[in-house]
């Protein structure tokens, strides 16, 4: 969920992090995807795949599918 406390957000990252050490993306309600990697360009492209499933998935449940 989205915070305004950086501390809190912080520790919540760092959490998912432990717990999913293969983790490259959070999206976190009220604020959007947050992607890293081990340069821009990679990040960049984990957005770009990101969002083609998210809309992937929207059109497949406009769709009933």
């Amino acid at each position: 969920d989205n915070s305004l406390e950086e501390s809190s957000m912080t520790r919540i990252f760092e959490d998912k992090l432990r717990e999913n050490p293969d983790l490259n993306a959070l999206l976190v309600r009220g604020q959007g995807l947050y992607t890293w990697s081990e340069d821009w360009i990679r990040a960049k492209q984990l957005v770009e795949h990101y969002e083609f499933l998210f809309e992937s998935a929207i059109q497949m449940k406009r769709m009933k599918i």
